[in-house]
């Protein structure tokens, strides 16, 4: 018998700003694919995206259909960046590396998310 050949198709869900829907229905930019939206059921992908574009009617969503890699992860085309404060609530999400922290590539992610914080909250004192 021979192996087949088809790749495995899955859909997912892209809003007008690029960005992907993930499992925890937020909008990020696909960089980190394995917490993207997907389903390998059209109808189950257009039902969420009927259901996500209920809670925001002015979003403009789409369908992409995709391939996955072989870790069954969505390949999607990175069209936008993510926030930093996205990426940064990304890092702490995951915190399971081996470092029992954050990466060495997050850190300056976390640092700009932290004085964006201290910004705002001397201009809250200043303002007070």
């Amino acid at each position: 018998m021979s192996k087949s050949t088809e790749q495995k198709i899955v859909f997912v869900i892209r809003n007008q700003d690029l960005r992907y829907l993930t499992k925890k229905q937020q909008w990020r930019s696909g960089v980190d694919n394995s917490v993207l939206f997907r389903s390998s059921e059209k109808d189950i992908a257009l039902n969420e995206l009927i259901e996500t574009n209920a809670k925001d009617v002015l979003a403009r969503l789409e369908l992409v259909e995709c391939e996955v890699d072989k870790h069954n992860h969505p390949v999607v085309e990175v069209l936008a960046d993510d926030p930093p404060e996205a990426r940064a609530e990304d890092a702490a999400d995951k915190g399971d590396d081996s470092s029992g922290g954050n990466s060495e590539a997050d850190k300056p992610v976390l640092e700009l998310v932290k004085n964006q914080e201290q910004q705002a909250e001397s201009q809250d004192q200043v303002s007070t």
